[in-house]
């Protein structure tokens, strides 16, 4: 039985034998009238109003948030706010920000009780001025954080109290006074349960194992009080084995009995009278709130946890919330641990903190602290919650400032520059936050601010003072009764002045950043205004700004840069000549998609990596940048390739060029670099609609002479400021680099040098996009020619209409076929013909005997050779084909006056002999 049961807890506690009790010597070091903790980091520690002060520590690499509420402080309050409806949850600082008020200013809050996850309810006794919230319900194992009854709460002399509370409920009946197991909760075997009106049910929660007696009383219960009692007449009884559960009536109770209790009340009847009474012991008597928890952590300033620390629960490293109080119960310490703590861990923490009482509240995700910060009555965030954001929560503890807004008595401002001032400098100071006695904001106006010097070396205007006289000053701003004072030296010039920039030399024409830093006698920062400084150069190598940004003006030679503040004058050396010497200067070769990432604007993108064996021209990776412009109404749609750092370009480069795989879809390919200022510059590798190609092809984009030097590329993008034309496709990138000489030429292909004999060829048919590499960047210029491919370049170069073809009618291309339209279109024209009348043999070599034939039909050549190629007689098909050919310059046979029809032609050969034949 709850009385037996107590009765054991108070002999216990007179014995001070508790289920878990040590003793560890601590040591810690008292501070004036606040606690000073020598064992962990102080990391912040200030008031959020007279009489609660918020801290933040580091104890072994946890951080620790601590909330210091002073009892004795007639403006402070330490409040227990409860859900309504009582299962209703809400983050901390929602429920914190909705209680304050004026007069009722939340200024920190810590989370409270156990709930419930899954309905919302509390778990354990909660009791409010005597009217019970939530029934006692205690856990039967000491695994359990909550076995014995222990609260915290406020007594009803308004001190804090951490202690055993003794409750009892009893009812009276035909002269027996009896004591049942509890109110409003689970009846559980062998026990009696009474159900006032405040369940959270109208109904009893209840089997058909027992018997209820439904009670009603002359008065409305409002309310289940400690100190009540109820007394009724019995107007009906619900029998053992009948299921149906009884209605509560709203004037009266439900007494509900099974098993041993039952043979207790078995005999009442209808009609006769029954009372029941709710007490507690007097110390917890009219308190002004009670929430029971657990463990017991901290006992008469000595650990002491009434739980089985060898438990699971108990053994857990999870965040942690706690509530402590002094021996004089006068000060209250809100407790939350980040990172985690075991039970045992949290209790040896408290200890040090040298508290006389603590008890664990609920923990782990819930473990959540708020608190005012200065210039706001929002109650944000303090800790960081486990799930990475706070979680609805049930009941909180508030810590309140009954003070009103009143007179401003604390101000804080920030100067805009901090340091001596040069005579002739300007600083201009900014509120941050102007406070009451009780540190409630007040409301900011500029003009309610007054600043006074001292010694009158400074003028002031509004929040701004210029210094106008050398000398030391003392300044006083003031609103109100608040006011704060700022020191400062005014100097004719700094004590030390030098210049600095990226280097003593300069390319010719580029332009270079320069930075001079003035200290004080204390080697301090100066604070000057920037029209202060005066900036020349001395020689004929260039002209310097106001902002010490120098430009050479393409002479060559050794000058200096000279800046002159206050009558402080130095100088730098510099040097124009060139740098660097190289024709180029690789920016990035693609081989990390991690030096990327994607920016877009009215697009989606990403990118990737890609062997460049498949998509390619060196190295061993190229970018795969995937782009979708499509479903916009308006606007210009980007994809942006952009570095995670810019690479700063030496020396003074003429343009950027890169390779591009592209899918002919129309974007407009750009950059952006950025100027020797950090100022950004679009570039353009094509014009806008300019990407028409597909396949490999190497595009520039030049630098302007205006920006200035040095640059750093940023980034390369895709853009289209048409909505029509914004689609999705893929292209990719490779060899990123600067380009130093107007006489560099870039070669076309891997296998196709700048020294190649038939590359101006090769490069004119690969420009007008009659002829691609292959993705690996390689042209393979030995390799046999297919009909198939034969039938495609002709095509294109041909232009013919590869729209509207009338299908030959070839077993071996069907529609299917990849090249089917440039085949048909190719034959349509009479240009080629198949092998038979059903087969085209796309895949077979085309022989140089066949290749004469579709240039000569392709280009309408006419006329032939007096002198014949010894392998070409007259009985052959191709005899006047070869020799038309011979005689149009387009091919001269070999040295042996040998033709060689039946070779395959290369793709080199017919390359050469296309280009011949398109420009005769």
């Amino acid at each position: 039985m709850l009385r037996h049961k107590y009765r054991s807890i108070r002999i216990m506690k007179k014995k001070i034998t508790v289920v878990l009790s040590f003793l560890l010597a601590v040591t810690f070091v008292l501070v004036g009238g606040n606690k000073g903790y020598a064992f962990q980091t102080t990391n912040d520690s200030y008031p959020v109003s007279q009489g609660v002060k918020y801290s933040n520590y580091t104890y072994s690499s946890k951080p620790v948030n601590h909330l210091q509420v002073d009892l004795s402080n007639p403006y402070t309050k330490l409040k227990l706010s409860v859900p309504s409806p009582i299962n209703s949850v809400m983050t901390l600082t929602n429920r914190a920000n909705s209680d304050s008020k004026e007069g009722n200013r939340v200024v920190g809050a810590i989370n409270a009780n156990f709930f419930n996850m899954g309905d919302g309810y509390p778990m354990y006794l909660i009791s409010q001025y005597n009217t019970i919230v939530t029934p006692e319900v205690l856990s039967s194992s000491k695994g359990y954080y909550v076995s014995e009854p222990i609260a915290f709460g406020i007594t009803a002399n308004g001190n804090a109290e951490i202690d055993y509370y003794n409750s009892d409920i009893i009812v009276q009946y035909n002269g027996q006074n009896i004591e049942i197991n509890g109110v409003n909760k689970t009846r559980d075997a062998n026990q009696g349960i009474v159900y006032t009106p405040q369940h959270h049910s109208s109904k009893t929660p209840t089997n058909e194992f027992g018997m209820e007696f439904i009670v009603e009383t002359p008065e409305t219960v409002s309310a289940t009080k400690f100190g009540q009692t109820l007394t009724g007449t019995v107007k009906s009884i619900r029998q053992y084995g009948d299921a149906t559960k009884s209605t509560i009536p709203r004037n009266g109770f439900v007494l509900s009995v099974n098993g041993t209790m039952l043979e207790k009340f078995k005999n009442i009847k209808i009609g006769e009278q029954i009372s029941v009474s709710f007490n507690i012991n007097q110390k917890w008597q009219d308190a002004e709130y009670i929430m029971a928890s657990g463990p017991l952590l901290i006992y008469d300033g000595k650990v002491n946890i009434t739980m089985d620390t060898s438990s699971s629960r108990a053994r857990q490293v999870t965040p942690r919330t706690a509530v402590a109080i002094s021996a004089d119960k006068k000060t209250v310490h809100l407790i939350t641990v980040d990172k985690g703590m075991t039970i045992a861990q949290f209790a040896t923490y408290l200890s040090k903190l040298g508290v006389d009482r603590a008890i664990n509240l609920d923990g782990g995700g819930s473990t959540t602290m708020g608190i005012r910060k200065y210039g706001s009555n929002t109650v944000v965030l303090a800790n960081s919650p486990s799930g990475g954001s706070q979680r609805r929560v049930s009941a909180i503890l508030e810590a309140v400032s009954t003070g009103t807004t009143g007179t401003p008595t604390i101000l804080k401002v920030t100067r805009d520059q901090v340091g001596s001032m040069l005579v002739g400098s300007k600083v201009t100071l900014t509120p941050e936050y102007l406070m009451d006695e009780h540190y409630n904001p007040v409301t900011i106006r500029n003009e309610d601010f007054t600043i006074t010097p001292q010694q009158n070396l400074v003028e002031v205007s509004g929040l701004s003072y210029t210094a106008v006289k050398a000398g030391s000053e003392r300044l006083t701003v003031q609103n109100g009764n608040a006011a704060q004072t700022i020191s400062f030296d005014v100097v004719d010039a700094p004590s030390t002045l030098s210049i600095s920039s990226d280097s003593t030399s300069i390319e010719p024409s580029a332009t270079m950043k320069f930075t001079a830093t003035a200290k004080d006698a204390k080697g301090n920062n100066l604070v000057y205004s920037p029209s202060q400084l005066k900036w020349e150069v001395e020689g004929d190598i260039g002209t310097i700004s106001s902002t010490g940004l120098f430009k050479s003006n393409g002479k060559y030679g050794k000058g200096k840069i000279v800046a002159t503040l206050g009558t402080k004058t130095v100088s730098k050396d510099i040097e124009v000549k060139e740098t660097y010497t190289g024709t180029t200067f690789a920016i990035n070769n693609f081989e990390k998609a991690a030096d990327w990432r994607i920016e877009t604007a009215l697009s989606k993108g990403s990118h990737t990596a890609i062997d460049s064996k498949q998509y390619g021209k060196e190295g061993k990776y190229s970018i795969k940048l995937s782009y979708d412009m499509t479903g916009n109404q308006s606007g210009t749609a980007a994809t942006y390739l952009r570095l995670n750092s810019l690479v700063k370009l030496p020396g003074n480069p003429l343009k950027i060029g890169v390779w591009m795989y592209g899918d002919g879809k129309e974007t407009w390919v750009r950059g952006y670099i950025r100027d020797a200022s950090g100022e950004r510059h679009p570039v353009d590798f094509t014009a806008e609609n300019g990407q028409t190609w597909t396949g490999w092809k190497y595009i520039e984009a030049p630098i302007s002479n205006d920006i200035a030097r040095p640059v750093s590329f940023e980034s390369i993008y895709l853009a289209q400021p048409t909505v029509s034309k914004q689609k999705a496709g893929t292209v990719y990138f490779d060899k990123l680099q600067a380009v130093y000489k107007t006489s560099y030429e870039e070669p076309i292909f891997t296998d196709v040098s700048n020294e190649n004999v038939n590359k101006d060829e090769i490069k004119y048919l690969v420009d007008r996009g009659f002829i691609n590499g292959y993705t690996d960047g390689s042209f393979k210029p030995t390799n046999a020619l297919t009909r198939s491919h034969a039938a495609v370049l002709l095509a294109r170069a041909l232009k013919l209409d590869t729209t509207n073809v009338k299908n030959p009618g070839f077993k071996d291309v069907p529609t299917s076929h990849p090249y089917y339209k440039e085949i048909a279109a190719i034959v349509n024209a009479g240009i080629m013909s198949g092998k038979d009348s059903s087969s085209f043999d796309p895949e077979s070599k085309l022989t140089r005997a066949q290749m004469a034939k579709i240039l000569v039909e392709a280009y309408d050549l006419t006329g032939t050779t007096t002198s014949k190629f010894k392998d070409v007689s007259k009985e052959q098909w191709y005899y006047d084909y070869v020799h038309t050919l011979a005689a149009n310059n387009i091919t001269t046979g070999y040295e042996d006056n040998t033709y060689k029809p039946g070779v395959a032609v290369s793709r080199v050969h017919f390359s050469l002999f296309l280009y011949r034949a398109m420009t005769k």
